[in-house]
Protein backbone atom coordinates (compact mmCIF):
# COMPACT_ATOMS: atom_id res chain seq x y z
CA UNK A 1 0.00 0.00 0.00
CA UNK A 2 1.14 2.95 -1.24
CA UNK A 3 0.30 6.61 0.66
CA UNK A 4 0.21 10.38 -0.61
CA UNK A 5 3.09 12.37 1.19
CA UNK A 6 4.31 15.73 0.91
CA UNK A 7 7.58 17.17 1.45
CA UNK A 8 7.95 21.01 1.14
CA UNK A 9 5.36 21.98 -1.33
CA UNK A 10 5.77 18.90 -3.82
CA UNK A 11 3.63 15.31 -2.81
CA UNK A 12 5.52 11.57 -3.65
CA UNK A 13 4.15 8.15 -2.28
CA UNK A 14 5.41 6.29 0.85
CA UNK A 15 4.99 3.00 1.80
CA UNK A 16 3.26 1.84 5.20
CA UNK A 17 7.17 1.92 6.42
CA UNK A 18 7.38 5.36 5.74
CA UNK A 19 9.61 5.11 2.96
CA UNK A 20 9.69 6.86 -0.31
CA UNK A 21 8.73 4.80 -3.04
CA UNK A 22 8.09 7.20 -5.70
CA UNK A 23 9.48 10.82 -5.32
CA UNK A 24 8.03 14.02 -4.46
CA UNK A 25 7.68 15.19 -8.12
CA UNK A 26 4.15 16.38 -7.90
CA UNK A 27 1.73 19.47 -6.90
CA UNK A 28 -1.29 17.20 -6.63
CA UNK A 29 -0.87 13.36 -5.89
CA UNK A 30 -4.30 11.62 -5.67
CA UNK A 31 -4.95 7.55 -4.05
CA UNK A 32 -4.31 4.71 -5.52
CA UNK A 33 -7.00 2.96 -6.28
CA UNK A 34 -6.85 -0.31 -8.59
CA UNK A 35 -3.03 0.61 -8.68
CA UNK A 36 -3.08 3.55 -9.86
CA UNK A 37 -3.20 7.32 -8.98
CA UNK A 38 -4.01 10.64 -9.95
CA UNK A 39 -1.33 12.65 -10.07
CA UNK A 40 -1.16 16.70 -11.33
CA UNK A 41 1.75 19.18 -12.40
CA UNK A 42 1.20 22.97 -13.07
CA UNK A 43 -2.66 22.17 -13.26
CA UNK A 44 -2.21 18.94 -15.61
CA UNK A 45 -3.02 15.62 -14.28
CA UNK A 46 -2.24 12.05 -15.42
CA UNK A 47 -1.55 8.40 -13.45
CA UNK A 48 1.21 6.74 -12.11
CA UNK A 49 1.21 2.79 -11.40
CA UNK A 50 2.38 1.52 -8.17
CA UNK A 51 5.83 1.68 -9.48
CA UNK A 52 5.83 5.65 -9.86
CA UNK A 53 5.15 4.96 -13.98
CA UNK A 54 3.27 7.34 -16.00
CA UNK A 55 0.18 4.69 -17.29
CA UNK A 56 -1.34 8.03 -18.38
CA UNK A 57 0.56 11.30 -19.73
CA UNK A 58 0.26 14.49 -17.60
CA UNK A 59 -1.52 16.75 -19.77
CA UNK A 60 -5.46 16.84 -19.39
CA UNK A 61 -7.01 18.97 -17.18
CA UNK A 62 -9.17 16.61 -15.15
CA UNK A 63 -8.66 13.28 -14.73
CA UNK A 64 -10.53 10.36 -12.37
CA UNK A 65 -10.16 6.90 -12.66
CA UNK A 66 -12.59 4.00 -12.58
CA UNK A 67 -12.50 0.29 -11.99
CA UNK A 68 -10.16 -2.38 -14.00
CA UNK A 69 -7.46 0.51 -14.60
CA UNK A 70 -9.93 2.82 -17.07
CA UNK A 71 -9.29 6.21 -16.92
CA UNK A 72 -11.92 9.19 -17.31
CA UNK A 73 -10.11 12.17 -19.02
CA UNK A 74 -11.09 15.56 -19.93
CA UNK A 75 -9.07 18.33 -22.10
CA UNK A 76 -9.98 21.98 -22.66
CA UNK A 77 -10.70 22.85 -26.15
CA UNK A 78 -9.06 26.24 -27.23
CA UNK A 79 -11.47 29.03 -27.95
CA UNK A 80 -14.42 27.57 -26.68
CA UNK A 81 -16.55 29.42 -24.60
Amino acid sequence: MLLPARNNQRFGYIDLNGDCVVGFDYDYAGFFRDGYAVVGINNKFGCIDLSGNLALSINHDEVVTSCDGLFGVKKACPGAV
